[in-house]
């Protein structure tokens, strides 16, 4: 992470609050850190013509009545995580930057590294080398879509510490593959066990209510699985 940081630093929304950020070194507009983007001040006021020159309207509205300018080399606010300009959670964002630089730690590039690896892919029938390309390309797993008119849910809860602080997400998708909606919420404190099961039950909900069905539902906890299957 640390080496990657320059180029990862600039993915990141930050949300103003009150806390220990420095509003000009972080991303929080979604176009990078301000000071990589242009002189904005002009003495001890915002300078109106570099604002509109250099972002949208409703940005620029947004800084001359939210963000005061004065004194502002003291101003610190607190991060918090925000989706990302695609619409992706960060996490899930990040993953991707790691997956594009081949930068996961599948047994391919470990083998590259010099390791020896027995190196099979255990969510295939017919089991092959565990690379990049077989587990997110060209796997059974990775290709296989929903039935003609179904739709899949997938779903994920997580807790750190367990009890500790917990969110849950799921995401919905038509037979085409393409995304139908995607959710996720910060729970608080709970376990992940509880984190696995409202994410279970939010999903279905949603379905349920917007009638996508018939549904395949996907979840990665084999405790929930067990559960749903009176085991």
């Amino acid at each position: 992470m640390l080496n990657s940081m320059e180029e990862v630093e600039h993915e990141i929304i930050w949300e103003l609050k009150s806390g220990t950020t420095n509003i000009w070194h972080e991303n929080w507009t979604g176009l990078g850190a301000l000071y990589h983007v242009a002189e904005l001040r002009q003495g001890e006021a915002w300078d109106d013509q570099l604002l509109d020159q250099t972002f949208n309207e409703e940005i620029a509205e947004h800084i001359r009545l939210n963000v005061h300018c004065e004194g502002s080399e003291g101003y610190w606010d607190r991060p918090y995580w925000m989706p990302t300009p695609s619409g992706l959670p960060f996490k899930i964002s990040f993953f991707l930057w790691r997956l594009w630089r081949q930068k996961i730690a599948t047994d391919d590039m470990w083998r590259r590294q010099g390791q020896m690896v027995m190196s099979r892919c255990w969510c295939c029938q017919q089991p092959q080398k565990e690379s990049i390309k077989h587990i997110f390309v060209t796997s059974p797993t990775a290709s296989k879509l929903p039935f003609h008119g179904w739709y899949k849910c997938n779903t994920d809860g997580a807790s750190k510490s367990n009890p500790g602080p917990s969110s849950l997400g799921f995401c919905v998708r038509d037979d085409e593959g393409d995304v139908v909606y995607a959710w996720a919420v910060d729970l608080g404190l709970t376990t992940n066990v509880v984190a696995e099961a409202k994410a279970i039950l939010q999903g279905l909900e949603y379905c349920v209510e917007h009638d996508l069905h018939p549904l395949i539902l996907e979840t990665d906890s084999l405790v929930m699985k067990k559960v749903i299957e009176g085991e």
